[in-house]
Protein backbone atom coordinates (compact mmCIF):
# COMPACT_ATOMS: atom_id res chain seq x y z
CA UNK A 1 0.00 0.00 0.00
CA UNK A 2 2.85 2.37 0.72
CA UNK A 3 4.13 2.11 -2.86
CA UNK A 4 0.65 2.77 -4.23
CA UNK A 5 0.24 5.75 -1.89
CA UNK A 6 3.58 7.19 -2.98
CA UNK A 7 2.49 6.91 -6.61
CA UNK A 8 -0.92 8.44 -5.99
CA UNK A 9 0.47 11.23 -3.82
CA UNK A 10 3.24 12.03 -6.30
CA UNK A 11 0.65 14.07 -8.16
CA UNK A 12 0.35 17.50 -6.51
CA UNK A 13 -3.30 17.82 -7.52
CA UNK A 14 -4.30 14.82 -5.39
CA UNK A 15 -5.62 16.10 -2.09
CA UNK A 16 -7.72 13.12 -1.08
CA UNK A 17 -7.35 9.36 -1.49
CA UNK A 18 -10.07 6.93 -0.50
CA UNK A 19 -8.99 3.34 0.11
CA UNK A 20 -11.91 0.97 -0.27
CA UNK A 21 -11.91 -2.30 1.60
CA UNK A 22 -12.93 -5.15 -0.69
CA UNK A 23 -16.59 -5.96 -0.19
CA UNK A 24 -17.37 -9.52 -1.20
CA UNK A 25 -21.12 -8.99 -1.04
CA UNK A 26 -22.00 -11.75 -3.48
CA UNK A 27 -18.83 -13.77 -3.25
CA UNK A 28 -18.79 -17.31 -1.89
CA UNK A 29 -17.54 -17.56 1.68
CA UNK A 30 -14.34 -19.28 0.52
CA UNK A 31 -13.47 -16.32 -1.75
CA UNK A 32 -14.31 -13.82 0.95
CA UNK A 33 -11.99 -15.63 3.36
CA UNK A 34 -9.22 -15.70 0.75
CA UNK A 35 -9.55 -12.07 -0.36
CA UNK A 36 -10.40 -10.36 2.92
CA UNK A 37 -7.78 -8.22 4.58
CA UNK A 38 -8.11 -7.51 8.27
CA UNK A 39 -9.34 -3.94 8.76
CA UNK A 40 -6.94 -3.38 11.64
CA UNK A 41 -3.92 -4.11 9.44
CA UNK A 42 -5.19 -1.63 6.85
CA UNK A 43 -5.70 1.02 9.53
CA UNK A 44 -2.14 0.43 10.76
CA UNK A 45 -0.68 0.81 7.27
CA UNK A 46 -2.71 3.95 6.62
CA UNK A 47 -1.44 5.51 9.84
CA UNK A 48 2.11 5.18 8.52
CA UNK A 49 1.09 6.43 5.06
CA UNK A 50 -0.66 9.49 6.52
CA UNK A 51 2.50 10.37 8.45
CA UNK A 52 4.48 10.29 5.17
CA UNK A 53 1.95 12.47 3.37
CA UNK A 54 0.86 15.28 5.73
CA UNK A 55 -1.70 17.67 4.37
CA UNK A 56 -3.39 14.97 2.31
CA UNK A 57 -6.67 13.41 3.33
CA UNK A 58 -6.48 9.62 3.28
CA UNK A 59 -9.75 7.88 4.08
CA UNK A 60 -10.34 4.21 4.78
CA UNK A 61 -13.77 3.24 3.46
CA UNK A 62 -14.44 0.13 5.49
CA UNK A 63 -17.26 -2.10 4.35
CA UNK A 64 -19.01 -1.62 7.69
CA UNK A 65 -19.30 2.12 6.98
CA UNK A 66 -20.44 1.94 3.35
CA UNK A 67 -23.95 0.63 3.81
CA UNK A 68 -26.41 2.67 1.68
CA UNK A 69 -23.66 5.09 0.58
CA UNK A 70 -22.68 3.71 -2.81
CA UNK A 71 -25.02 3.81 -5.76
CA UNK A 72 -24.88 1.52 -8.76
CA UNK A 73 -26.47 2.75 -11.97
CA UNK A 74 -27.56 -0.15 -14.12
CA UNK A 75 -27.69 0.01 -17.92
CA UNK A 76 -31.49 0.34 -17.63
CA UNK A 77 -31.03 3.58 -15.67
CA UNK A 78 -32.16 1.93 -12.45
CA UNK A 79 -30.30 3.24 -9.39
CA UNK A 80 -29.55 0.75 -6.62
CA UNK A 81 -27.92 1.11 -3.21
CA UNK A 82 -26.66 -1.68 -1.00
CA UNK A 83 -27.20 -2.79 2.57
CA UNK A 84 -24.64 -4.76 4.52
CA UNK A 85 -26.14 -8.18 3.81
CA UNK A 86 -25.14 -10.25 0.78
CA UNK A 87 -28.52 -9.82 -0.92
CA UNK A 88 -29.55 -6.41 0.40
CA UNK A 89 -30.10 -4.24 -2.64
CA UNK A 90 -32.56 -1.38 -2.66
CA UNK A 91 -33.91 0.29 -5.80
CA UNK A 92 -33.99 4.01 -5.11
CA UNK A 93 -34.95 5.34 -8.53
CA UNK A 94 -34.28 5.44 -12.24
CA UNK A 95 -32.19 8.09 -13.99
CA UNK A 96 -34.40 7.87 -17.07
CA UNK A 97 -37.58 8.78 -15.20
CA UNK A 98 -36.56 10.42 -11.90
CA UNK A 99 -34.69 13.58 -10.99
CA UNK A 100 -31.41 13.05 -9.13
CA UNK A 101 -32.66 15.31 -6.33
CA UNK A 102 -35.66 13.00 -5.87
CA UNK A 103 -33.47 9.90 -5.90
CA UNK A 104 -31.17 11.39 -3.27
CA UNK A 105 -34.19 12.10 -1.04
CA UNK A 106 -35.37 8.47 -1.12
CA UNK A 107 -36.59 7.55 2.39
CA UNK A 108 -34.12 4.67 2.75
CA UNK A 109 -31.31 7.24 2.59
CA UNK A 110 -32.64 9.13 5.64
CA UNK A 111 -29.63 8.43 7.83
CA UNK A 112 -30.83 10.62 10.70
CA UNK A 113 -34.07 8.65 10.93
CA UNK A 114 -32.22 5.35 10.76
CA UNK A 115 -29.86 6.46 13.54
CA UNK A 116 -32.88 7.25 15.75
CA UNK A 117 -34.32 3.80 15.04
CA UNK A 118 -37.21 5.20 13.02
CA UNK A 119 -38.57 2.66 10.53
CA UNK A 120 -37.74 3.93 7.05
CA UNK A 121 -40.08 2.90 4.29
CA UNK A 122 -40.60 4.21 0.75
CA UNK A 123 -43.40 6.70 0.28
CA UNK A 124 -46.44 5.38 -1.55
Amino acid sequence: MAAIADRVMSHPSVRQWVVFQWWGRRAPKSLTETMAINAESIRYELTKIRARHPGREIIFAETTERELLNWMIQSSGQVVTFGSGPEEEFIIGNLLTDEIADISRHPILDFEAMARGVPVTPQS
